[in-house]
This record gives C-alpha cells, sequence and structure tokens, in this order.
C-alpha cells in the first residue's frame, strides 16, 4: 500500500514523459496494490501505477482519489501534453484485470478512467469512477483505443469532458 505521493513533472524535458509510480515497464507484473492520495503530473503518458507498460500484467490494483486534509480533491493523474490514465498512461501489449480507480484524470490528448492510450491491451473486470477531462479525446476506461485492444466486463461513472467522449473506450481505432 502506498499514500499520501505528490511528483509534479510538467517541464519540456524528455524526462517529464512515462510518469508514474513506475514510470516505464517491459514484462513486469504488478498485483496486490492499493494507492490512496496520489497525485502526479507530467508531460506525457502519466499514470497513477504506470507511465507507459509494455508486455505488462496489472491484477488486482486499487487507486482512490487523492484528497488533502482540507478536503480538497486533486488530480491523479495530469498530462499537460499527452496521454492520461487513472492506473496506466499508455499501454501496449499489457493487460489489465480486477483493478478499480476512483478519482480525477485530465488529459491534453487521450484520457482514459484506467488507461489513456491502447494499442494493443486488453481490459476486463475493472471500474472507474468520479472524473476524466481531455483536450480532445476522454472515455470512462480506455481514451484512446487501438485496432486490437479488447475491454470487457468493464464500468465507469466517471463525469466525461471532452471533445470527443463515449462511456467506456473515448475512440476506437478500427
Amino acid at each position: 500500500s502506498v499514500s499520501a505521493f505528490l511528483l509534479n513533472r510538467s517541464s519540456d524535458l524528455a524526462i517529464d514523459a512515462n510518469v508514474g509510480l513506475f514510470g516505464y515497464t517491459d514484462g513486469a507484473v504488478i498485483s496486490n496494490l492499493t494507492l490512496q492520495n496520489i497525485s502526479l503530473r507530467g508531460k506525457s503518458n502519466v499514470g497513477v501505477v504506470v507511465g507507459n507498460a509494455n508486455y505488462s500484467m496489472i491484477h488486482d490494483v486499487l487507486v482512490y482519489e487523492a484528497k488533502a486534509t482540507d478536503g480538497t480533491t486533486y488530480d491523479c493523474a495530469e498530462a499537460t501534453a499527452g496521454n492520461a490514465g487513472g492506473l496506466v498512461g499508455s499501454a501496449d501489449n499489457t493487460t489489465i484485470i480486477d483493478s478499480y480507480f476512483y478519482g480525477r484524470v485530465k488529459g491534453f490528448m487521450a484520457a482514459g478512467g484506467i488507461v489513456g492510450e491502447s494499442v494493443t491491451t486488453n481490459v476486463s473486470d475493472c471500474a472507474a469512477g468520479y472524473s476524466v477531462e481531455s483536450g480532445d479525446i476522454a472515455g470512462g476506461i480506455v481514451g484512446k483505443a487501438g485496432t486490437a485492444t479488447k475491454v470487457a466486463r468493464c464500468y465507469s461513472r466517471s463525469t466525461l469532458s471532452a471533445t470527443t467522449v463515449a462511456g467506456i473506450i473515448g475512440q476506437h481505432q478500427g
């Protein structure tokens, strides 16, 4: 369990991409993890758990809103120039199952309650709630999905705000 963590990396440097508890994963397995009061801000590919996940598995992960002691609620994941997701900013060949996000996500391009942008990703038995906001595309579960992305048995109760919005997948390529 991780609680009360703040990271602000939103300059124009390349290092400010792939921001998360784990910035980049390749072949990782992340499971049985609870994160609360986490607020991350970066340039692109911002996710509370992983900024950029490749060939990875995320299982049984819970993320709860970022709230200060005075009751102020903050964005859990915010990308100032790219994609943001409640759990993962950008995912390719990744599986996300039995996971939950409740908080605020804000992306510049694509934003999703679970994943901001995915290429080839399977998301199942997941839920998201509260708010997803983007300057372009917002989805309750996945913001922007590639042709091989699959979503099953997921639901979202998020308020969505963007040019293109949809309850589960904001925009599906293909």
